[in-house]
């Protein structure tokens, strides 16, 4: 049977045993072979048993003949010329069905109080994804002192905070441009958003990468195991890109979650510029799901996910140049981040929405606003919550003053304090916030 940990390659399986292929075909017709909704490697199904009449290279073949009847071209080609494919999402249809099922729906749904906790899951959720992607591209910073950091509004101390917040602001520039197609110029634009005073090189913004170009191996997306094409074909490949992210290639369908992930890949894999590329490909891969309608990803931070696992983000990206040129095996980890990303914001909605709802009938809440309600529920679940002016106009969208007017009637009852850290007026809950609440 061979060395297991030896990827057994397609040709080599057809000439080991002629005779396999007649057991191996009544398998695909009776759909014995199938995956468990995951997209197993070679070295994953070494370590499930196969069934008693089957080999494991004989396991392994009938699993990539399935792969290899869906399997179509999308325009990118590695650099060696072989063509990267793309193939059916059928093992992924349960977490594609609920994405398209809830990902679409506005922010208008449901009550007043539905909304607030969705408008401040979205502001949460965009730091985090900025923030993820920054420290996946190499920003030593810690996850607390970058929330800080956001919320507070001030400019950029060191190269670290400077790429966290120019990824933060170019998230929020996708969410206003979402429907616009990408363009050679938009995309420059970007780049240059994300990298604005972070670049080693100051004409490294926002401009493609040329033959002399020394791209960077210190963050995680520089490390993958790729060798990028010749500068000279970047504008060719960026045409095919642009074709491709804008619905215009290649012929065939692909579905939209999927062509964003395939969209992603192809930024890591060309890297069009010096830096920053792992960034841009997190940035279009946003871009892109927005774009598609899937309003739902305002409220998701799938790089928090990568970032978790960033030796399998890079294992999904180099298993696509090892095996075939099968994008699937990076789709599928992304569609993973995805469903973390899920169920991770589906329990912080269940626990703010229980939050807010035990507001309800606490005495006189009743004449208080739902961000005001939020803060209290925020309160009782963070003892340690501190909330800047600057920060809760930041989290609303609202004037200075109507922030200030929020906080008033809670410092009167006693149940906030305030005070002035480093020149900004903060707010925070009084120690005995639960018996105050009680005595109102």
């Amino acid at each position: 049977m061979g060395n297991q940990s030896e990827l057994p390659r397609l040709k080599h399986l057809l000439k080991d045993n002629p005779e396999i292929i007649e057991r191996l075909l009544h398998l695909l017709e009776t759909g014995t072979v199938r995956s468990d909704g995951s997209y197993p490697t070679w070295p994953q199904l070494s370590l499930q048993p196969p069934a008693a009449y089957l080999t494991l290279r004989d396991w392994w073949l009938a699993l990539k003949l399935q792969r290899l009847l869906g399997r179509q071209e999308i325009g990118l080609k590695a650099s060696g010329g072989q063509p990267i494919t793309v193939g059916s999402v059928e093992s992924f249809a349960e977490a594609i069905h609920g994405m398209d099922r809830t990902g679409r729906s506005g922010n208008d749904d449901g009550d007043a109080g539905s909304r607030r906790v969705r408008e401040y899951l979205a502001v949460e959720a965009l730091r985090e994804e900025a923030i993820a992607s920054a420290q996946l591209d190499g920003a030593g910073i810690a996850l607390e002192v970058a929330r800080g950091f956001l919320g507070s509004g001030r400019k950029a101390r060191d190269p670290d905070e400077q790429k966290v917040f120019n990824t933060h602001r170019t998230l929020e520039r996708i969410r206003e441009i979402r429907a616009q197609p990408l363009t050679l110029a938009l995309l420059a634009d970007l780049h240059q958003r994300l990298t604005a005073g972070t670049v080693v090189k100051g004409d490294f913004s926002g401009r493609l990468r040329r033959e002399d170009d020394v791209v960077s191996a210190e963050s995680v997306d520089e490390k993958l195991e790729r060798e990028p094409p010749p500068a000279a074909e970047l504008p060719v490949r960026l045409k095919a890109m642009l074709a491709f992210a804008n619905g215009r290639a290649p012929g065939h369908f692909v579905h939209p979650l999927l062509r964003a992930a395939a969209l992603h890949f192809w930024v890591l894999h060309d890297q069009p510029f010096a830096e920053g590329s792992g960034r841009l490909a997190r940035a279009l891969y946003y871009w892109c799901v927005l774009h598609a309608g899937y309003a739902e990803f305002e409220i998701l931070a799938p790089s928090a996910a990568l970032r978790d696992a960033p030796a399998a983000y890079r294992r999904a990206f180099n298993e696509v140049l090892a095996d075939d040129h099968d994008l699937m095996y990076f789709a599928a980890h992304l569609f993973e981040a995805m469903a973390k990303a899920q169920r991770r914001c589906k329990g912080e909605a269940a626990c703010w929405w229980e939050e807010l709802q035990g507001t309800e009938n606490l005495p006189g809440v009743a004449e208080f606003n739902d961000r005001q309600r939020l803060l209290i529920a925020r309160a009782r679940r963070e003892p340690s919550l501190r909330r800047t002016l600057q920060e809760h106009a930041r989290d609303h969208n609202l004037a200075r003053q109507t922030a200030r007017n929020d906080f008033a009637p809670l410092v009167k009852l006693g149940w906030f304090e305030e005070t002035k850290v480093s020149r900004a007026l903060t707010f925070f809950p009084a120690p005995d916030l639960a018996e105050r609440i009680k005595g109102t």
